[in-house]
């Protein structure tokens, strides 16, 4: 048996918390009480391992608060590209929504909104209702599938 690469037990206290967290997120979902017992159990194998922090912090379970409903960003991204002349870059159409929902424009929620408008751009071009290409910058121009100014590798815009 080959021994232990490592001198702490991080490997195994990751597992633990992982299955800690799983549990509490199984117990929520299935509507049962979670089992004081078996947790005070896995916090003395994670004491035991030498896990020093907080137990309930780490594996606490966190509902995401999200940003958009469901499908509406993809509105907004098919408003933007309805209603522009010529195809857009994905910062132009996050800050355009930013814009829209008087969100604070400052770089970090914009780069938050390029990230979330780049994800469902490239969904909604899987779906084939838009059209990607990039620029001679290498920068992607998109466009609505039927509008007349298409996407093109040539076309340039700011």
């Amino acid at each position: 048996m080959k021994p232990s690469r490592t001198k702490n037990f991080q490997i195994a206290i990751n597992g633990v918390l992982k299955k800690r967290s799983d549990l509490i997120r199984e117990a929520r979902r299935s509507g049962k009480e979670e089992n004081a017992e078996d947790f005070q159990a896995i916090d003395r194998v994670l004491r035991l391992l030498g896990f020093e922090g907080d137990i309930e912090a780490v594996t606490r379970f966190k509902k995401r608060d999200p940003v958009f409903d469901r499908g509406e960003l993809a509105l907004a991204i098919l408003d933007e590209l309805r209603t522009a002349t010529a195809p857009l870059r994905t910062r132009d159409i996050a800050t355009a929504i930013v814009l829209k929902r008087a969100e604070p424009c400052d770089a970090a929620v914009i780069a938050q909104y390029v990230d979330r408008a780049w994800k469902a751009l490239e969904r909604m071009k899987a779906q084939g209702l838009i059209h990607g290409a990039r620029d001679e910058k290498g920068r992607m121009l998109w466009a609505r599938k039927g509008a007349a100014g298409k996407a093109t590798a040539n076309t340039s815009a700011g």
